[in-house]
């Protein structure tokens, strides 16, 4: 499938979950990726796709277990939204090696009700808590994600250039 133009479709979110947080995406950085997906060049998107992978926002709704954020607070996503928790790399931290594959942002496989999932390009986004991050409320602005160039920060979606941090310590 390639994407010949796009516009806007009706889109809706999965119900929150308990440990879930839902997101109000503000900014959405723009990666050499989300294009070639766009375009196909990944092996297609299963369907329509709603590319995104790296954004910020504000936290609309929280879950009942949820608890490491409230609703107001500004939230980060990164490409990882969930993975299988138990193999030996999810259990170190390091979920983006899942030996089951990680859920990707947009146009990966819901473990629990195995939709697929749609990205940033949205006005919500709903994921589980442990795979959002918290922005420092030390920003002077709202974060916004940047572009994914080589040997850019892509991994950390609250990263920030150095002009735009202020001088207090995390």
């Amino acid at each position: 499938m390639v994407c010949l133009s796009a516009r806007r479709v009706p889109l809706e979110r999965r119900e929150l979950r308990d440990d879930d947080v839902a997101v109000r995406v503000d900014h959405c950085g723009v990666c050499h990726s989300d294009l070639h997906a766009i375009r196909g060049a990944t092996g297609g998107p299963k369907g329509p796709l709603v590319p995104g992978h790296k954004f910020t926002g504000t936290a609309t709704a929280v879950g009942a277990a949820a608890t490491a954020f409230a609703v107001g607070d500004r939230v980060a996503v990164g490409t990882v939204v969930d993975s299988c928790g138990t193999c030996p790399m999810c259990e170190v931290g390091q979920e983006n090696f899942c030996f089951e594959f990680p859920t990707t942002t947009y146009n990966g496989t819901d473990r629990v009700d195995g939709t697929r999932t749609q990205g940033g390009y949205s006005r919500e986004y709903v994921l589980r808590e442990k795979f959002a991050y918290p922005c420092p409320s030390v920003w002077t602005r709202p974060p916004q994600p940047r572009s994914c160039a080589p040997g850019s920060p892509c991994g950390n979606p609250c990263a920030r250039p150095a002009s735009d941090r202020t001088a207090a310590s995390p």
